[in-house]
């Protein structure tokens, strides 16, 4: 229901600008059930405005297409030339619909489940040198409990250490809140990822600016990805995303 939305025009515009440093993309999706409902995914109306086009043209056309043609589904990404032919894809479905959270027996079913489908999600990009984890709404917060129906919409610490151990970069998206100033909410992720992550690595941090505010995190051991990052934020792309430190 988001796709093609501006949030991903600029999702995969900071993808494909990244690409060049690496050999092979993972993505992980973070599939939830269908909320429509929501009416989330209705900023279109970038389309219509002339300052977005020559960010990326051809992706400005292909996200066009995809939404005049009313197949707003992941699969639709996948099968374009959006991103290169190897790059792999994991869109499993992660719920917990019909779990009873507030019995010992459902919390070690969520358990499990979440595991058994972290597990895969590992194993499908195994191989990539580069995987982006896209969560409907980022990192964990404390108000939402691992049994929160909920949960499946945020990636957790645990799941970030797993990735870093198969890729040697890793961007995540972030929601941000309403809780502080923005700026504040990401240096505040940036310093607790580069304390997970380690000195080995270093975390770059990305605002979105236009419609509602989000937040890319690049933590990464390759230095061709920190030179392709400086490059996106002087590009045609700067009115959109700014670099925070």
């Amino acid at each position: 229901m988001y796709v093609g939305d501006i949030g991903d025009y600029g999702k995969y515009g900071l993808l494909r600008a990244i690409m060049p440093s690496i050999s092979k993309l993972g993505i992980v999706w973070y599939m939830v059930p269908n909320e429509s409902h929501l009416n989330d995914g209705r900023h279109t109306d970038y389309l219509s405005k002339l300052k977005y086009i020559n960010c990326d043209r051809e992706l400005f056309t292909i996200l066009k297409d995809i939404i005049s043609s009313g197949k707003r589904n992941i699969s639709q990404i996948e099968q374009t030339n959006i991103f290169p032919d190897q790059t792999a894809y994991y869109s499993d479905c992660l719920t917990y619909d019909g779990i009873k959270a507030n019995t010992s027996t459902g919390k070690n079913e969520i358990i499990l489940k979440r595991e058994q489908w972290l597990s895969r999600a590992i194993e499908a990009v195994a191989g990539c040198d580069a995987v982006f984890l896209d969560p409907d709404n980022g990192m964990e917060t404390p108000s939402v409990s691992k049994y929160s129906t909920k949960a499946p919409k945020y990636v957790y610490s645990g799941e970030i250490e797993k990735f870093l151990s198969v890729a040697d970069t890793l961007i995540i998206y972030h929601h941000l809140s309403r809780n502080g100033d923005h700026i504040s909410q990401i240096k505040g992720k940036q310093k607790y990822l580069g304390e997970l992550a380690g000195n080995s690595y270093n975390v770059i941090s990305l605002r979105f600016r236009p419609y509602s505010p989000r937040a890319y995190f690049i933590i990464t051991k390759q230095d061709q990805v920190n030179h392709k990052i400086d490059e996106f934020v002087n590009s045609s792309w700067k009115q959109c995303f700014e670099l925070v430190k």
